[in-house]
């Protein structure tokens, strides 16, 4: 028994080193283009907010670097990572993001893509909100 533990032993030492819960995921195809929002709903009120009068939009394109505009005004501009943490859930994490006017933060948050609809979801606070982008390129 002792033989079999010994060439074992590395090898679970290597699988449990270098084997991880989650990985950079390389197809950001769907995230690729023109976002602006269009509403956000939930917090502890359980309310939604539009964005007018604020034009709020997130420009995202295939070499992983966004830009972030509010009416028309770069705030930010960086680059991004997407980390797939199961098979259901990509989290999206933006560089030096800064959001000067809106309470928005979509900094570290589960995406999802459905048609034209970009979804961000707050999902370390239990009172978070949904933040609902439309595509327009």
């Amino acid at each position: 028994m002792k033989k079999y533990f010994i060439f074992i032993l590395p090898y679970l030492i290597f699988c449990l080193t270098f084997n991880s819960c989650t990985r950079n995921v390389d197809n950001n195809s769907n995230l690729v283009g023109q976002w602006q929002w269009a509403y956000s709903y939930g917090g502890l009120a359980v309310q939604k907010i539009n964005s007018s009068p604020n034009i709020v939009k997130f420009d995202f394109r295939s070499d992983m670097m966004y830009t972030y505009m509010e009416n028309g005004v770069i705030k930010s501009t960086d680059k991004y990572q997407l980390t797939q943490v199961n098979s259901n859930q990509i989290i999206l994490s933006l560089s030096n993001f800064n959001a000067s006017k809106l309470w928005l933060s979509p900094n570290g948050e589960i995406f999802t893509i459905k048609k034209d609809t970009l979804t961000f979801t707050d999902y370390l606070i239990s009172d978070g909100y949904n933040h609902y982008f439309q595509k327009i390129q």
